[in-house]
């Protein structure tokens, strides 16, 4: 999981979310056309990666260009464990001296639905609806600077909640396009120990939107709810907001 995100999807149409590899402090999910909206938190983590070419395995921190990306070898003792946690670097002890420009990841998100539109009979609160996701994706970088990124991904949602059976559904995620503004920033000021901080969270900010689709849709009973709510398929609009710590 590489980066350590605050996402907040905002979505123009439907549900899911997210982008390159990271760890999310908030994710936000728009309505499944009945629950919903969504928030949670994910992690995502880099199971095989593509070394960067223009990037040598051995070299420090200090010698990295500002589009780099660090490496788990470039950061010591407890702060590479952390940094594994929340997603920098490769998982792969073989690639943790890897700079890398592309990556197959693995994430798990968790959400809870923040309201439930759904009918339910008389007397009965509508439940909030829990989400797990498991995905698993491809990253790449398209441009020289490593501001711009594109995700392919498919994975599994399982929903469950008071009053209705656990259900899984498959979703593809045919795009989603990373935006890094901050990504050529250096990574000091200049002044050793003088702005570093606001300038490694300024590099690492990065904006995200894409495209999720559902193939098979839900149906009021798969809520526990009542009426004629029933949808074929989800198509799904997706933003958010992370932070990266390869960038730091």
């Amino acid at each position: 999981m590489r980066r350590v995100i605050v996402t907040a999807l905002c979505a123009a149409a439907f549900l899911f979310m997210r982008p390159e590899p990271a760890h999310a402090w908030f994710d936000w999910i728009d309505q499944l056309s009945g629950p919903g909206p969504f928030a949670g938190i994910d992690f995502q983590w880099r199971l095989v990666c593509v070394k960067d070419p223009n990037v040598a395995n051995a070299t420090t921190t200090d010698q990295l260009k500002a589009t780099d990306l660090r490496s788990l070898d470039n950061f010591e003792g407890g702060a590479k464990v952390l940094a594994g946690i929340f997603g920098a670097g490769c998982v792969p002890p073989k690639q943790h001296d890897v700079h890398p420009i592309g990556s197959l990841n693995f994430r798990i998100a968790r959400y809870w639905s923040t309201s439930n539109h759904l009918e339910y009979a008389p007397g009965v609160a509508a439940p909030a609806v829990n989400l797990w996701q498991y995905e698993t994706s491809y990253s790449t970088f398209v441009d020289g600077a490593k501001t711009f990124e594109i995700t392919m991904g498919m994975g599994a949602s399982v929903f469950s909640g008071d009053g209705f059976d656990s259900m899984t559904r498959a979703y593809f995620r045919p795009v989603m396009l990373t935006f890094t503004p901050g990504g050529r920033l250096a990574r000091t000021s200049g002044t050793p120990g003088k702005g570093s901080a606001g300038r490694s969270l300024a590099r690492a900010m990065s904006l995200s939107t894409g495209i999720v689709y559902m193939p098979k849709g839900f149906n009021a009973a798969n809520f526990g709810a009542v009426g004629t709510y029933k949808t074929d398929h989800e198509l799904l609009l997706t933003a958010a907001v992370s932070l990266d710590l390869s960038r730091f």
